[in-house]
């Protein structure tokens, strides 16, 4: 297990598990892009925020949940001796099929406003 503060954005795609951060007080507010990057990368996040957020909501099937409290540093400590590569395989499995429904998403939202733009 390796934790890294930092990683060059031509790397990720090495990274097994990618920890995605949000404050509290910014649930609703913004959504960490590095959540929905991992996930477009068919990668599992290990979520540390509010259980009510948007990219927890989104993703819960794709990744874990830790608490953002003082225990923080063990919790990733235990969540890094227990996890397994069964279980990194499934959520990336599900990161993989949620991508797919990002892309559609995408490709419907384009069709939607072609449609608009084209009745005009």
């Amino acid at each position: 297990v390796c934790l890294e503060k930092s990683v060059p954005r031509e790397q990720l795609i090495y990274i097994d598990v990618h920890m995605v951060t949000l404050l509290p007080q910014f649930t609703h507010y913004a959504v960490p892009s590095k959540a929905v990057s991992a996930v477009t990368m068919g990668k599992p996040i290990l979520f540390c925020g509010n259980r009510e957020s948007d990219n927890w909501s989104m993703f819960r099937d794709s990744g874990w949940f830790i608490k953002d409290d003082e225990a923080l540093k063990s919790e990733i400590e235990a969540f890094c001796m227990e996890i397994t590569k069964e279980e990194i395989r499934q959520k990336a499995t599900n990161a993989s099929t949620y991508s797919s429904k990002l892309n559609q998403m995408v490709l419907d939202s384009y069709h939607f406003i072609g449609q608009f733009i084209s009745s005009m």
